[in-house]
């Protein structure tokens, strides 16, 4: 069984301005109830909370996989695709183009390989691109952003990481495939997983 953490609880939100704002509004209550000190809202923004659990697999050596910054990812997608040697008027655009792309194939949970029984030319040109940036990764030992909730998924339960008994999470209208995966992966290590349901605003 993987150890807990002190706080029971974990809250995880879809991005960095949500967690700010539930700060926020917990500082708020406290000193509107009187309070000086206070313990912290234990809440994250979910890429944050994997970025965390990463690092820990470092420390314990369950992998030397060196994660990339988003600025590093973009480079090497860069690289990628001046490689190509097509001569591409804005390389730096199709890059982000890439880059994009290739986060939603993950997100999605698609393999790669199901890209080339598309005829076109553009899916061509990414997937030459994607086997491109994907052997410079395995060769220097990164890992992307985009598998990292895969990466993190396949750990649980199989390395001892610290999680929370509870985690809630918010903001998220609905989780992807790759998002469920990572819960579902949660639940099956004995952690109890809540989602707000956002009640829709009138138009």
């Amino acid at each position: 069984m993987p150890p807990r953490m002190e706080n029971d609880t974990l809250i995880l939100t879809v991005n960095n301005r949500l967690a700010r704002e539930l700060r926020r509004q917990h500082d708020h209550r406290q000193a509107a109830a009187g309070l000086r000190v206070w313990p912290s809202l234990p809440v994250l923004p979910l890429d944050a909370w994997l970025r965390e659990r990463h690092a820990e697999l470092v420390d314990l050596g369950e992998t030397d996989r060196v994660l990339l910054t988003p600025h590093q990812e973009r480079l090497l997608w860069e690289q990628s695709v001046r490689e190509d040697g097509q001569g591409l008027m804005q390389p730096a655009a199709a890059a982000r183009t890439a880059q994009d792309a290739w986060q939603r194939l993950h997100q999605w949970r698609l393999d790669l390989d199901t890209l080339a029984h598309w005829p076109d030319e553009e899916t061509a040109r990414f997937l030459q691109w994607a086997r491109r940036f994907e052997t410079a990764c395995e060769a220097e030992g990164l890992l992307s952003q985009a598998l990292l909730p895969d990466r993190v998924a396949q750990a649980i339960g199989a390395a001892p990481l610290s999680l929370p008994a509870r985690i809630e999470l918010r903001g998220f209208d609905s989780l992807n495939p790759q998002q469920a995966h990572l819960i579902a992966a949660l639940k099956a290590a004995g952690c109890e997983v809540v989602e707000e349901v956002t009640p829709a605003e009138p138009g």
